[in-house]
């Protein structure tokens, strides 16, 4: 068991790892539990997510990389209803882009989340690249991970 979310009442599930890919609902601006994913009894990672309130339906969906064999079981538990489990998935695929109209022509951003701090600017290969720190489960500091862009 692998349960080191805090708070009320700990819901546990189990998923099978495909394509490499953990897809987690995103709910904006609702109260933020813990989410922890396991593997073998061992955390892979912990993020915080908005939790939804009653039959809302998410924001967004946000595909996260999960290093793990396919077919490998993934233990996931937090604090959460078991509506969210219901919307976590392990099947990613393209997710339709926010309306280009509204993005800025000049500067980067991220397709989704929050962003700071572009970091590793270098051209190599004859490719741009540009690491940043990067949210993509929320508009704000938290669950800071490396995004990457050329």
């Amino acid at each position: 068991m692998c349960q080191k979310a805090s708070g009320g009442v700990i819901m546990t599930r189990e998923y099978s790892v495909r394509n490499g890919v953990l897809r987690v609902p995103v709910f904006l601006n609702n109260e933020e539990k813990s989410l922890t994913v396991c593997s073998h009894a061992k955390v892979l990672f912990e993020i915080t997510v908005g939790s939804p309130k009653g039959s809302e339906k998410p924001d967004r969906f946000v595909d996260l990389p999960v290093f793990c064999g396919e077919g490998e079981k993934l233990e996931i538990s937090g604090d959460l209803p078991e509506s969210f489990f219901d919307l976590i998935g392990t099947e990613g695929a393209l997710l339709p882009v926010m309306n280009l109209s509204s993005r800025p022509k000049i500067h980067f951003t991220p397709e989704f989340g929050w962003m700071n701090d572009p970091n590793g600017l270098l051209f190599a290969g004859g490719v741009f690249h540009m690491y940043f720190q990067h949210n993509p489960l929320g508009l704000d500091w938290g669950n800071m991970s490396w995004g990457h862009t050329v």
